[in-house]
């Protein structure tokens, strides 16, 4: 068992499959956020850097990955609320059984730009997302790794709160 982890949890022993990112997950364009923006909005607009503005509508409700089209290609984001994504921010679809958020743990192993396709602002298409293999393991083992690393995320986001208090004292 060549492709999987060193460090695993013990009830899982089947191999990870290699497939592209495109066999477990559909990459969808943004749009334009210009007829939608509202100022008192109740959904976020979220372009490469973050919320940009709100709006009435949103695009997707499911949970998923964004990742940059043009500008900021490394810095996926997690979004597990509704919200619109302008023309320069990707957002994903899972397929099948495939955990979105352990997609986005994924997604923040890989090195974006290797994948860039400019030579002047860094750029992504979504053949070239869905085309990049990784080994996958199953449903289960998704789902439990994800849900540890966000087990993880929280206690350092606790840690980084007390540490900002510490500062302040």
């Amino acid at each position: 068992m060549n492709n999987v982890p060193k460090l695993r949890f013990k009830e899982f022993e089947s191999d990870w499959k290699l497939k592209k990112l495109g066999d477990v997950l559909i990459i969808k364009s943004g749009k334009d956020q210009k007829k939608i923006q509202n100022e008192k909005g109740i959904y976020p607009i979220y372009g490469t850097g973050g919320i940009i503005g709100y709006g009435n509508y949103f695009l997707t409700d499911k949970p998923c990955v964004c990742i940059g089209r043009k500008g900021t290609i490394n810095k996926p984001i997690y979004l597990d609320i509704p919200f619109w994504s302008v023309d320069t921010l990707f957002y994903s679809e899972c397929k099948y059984n495939n955990n979105p958020k352990f997609q986005y743990n994924l997604f923040e192993t890989i090195y974006w730009y290797k994948f860039n396709e400019a030579s002047g602002v860094p750029s992504l298409s979504r053949k070239t997302i869905e085309s990049i293999q990784k080994y996958i393991p199953a449903e289960k083992e998704q789902n439990k790794i994800a849900s540890f690393l966000s087990t993880v995320d929280k206690k350092i986001n606790i840690l980084n709160q007390k540490l900002k208090f510490l500062k302040l004292y």
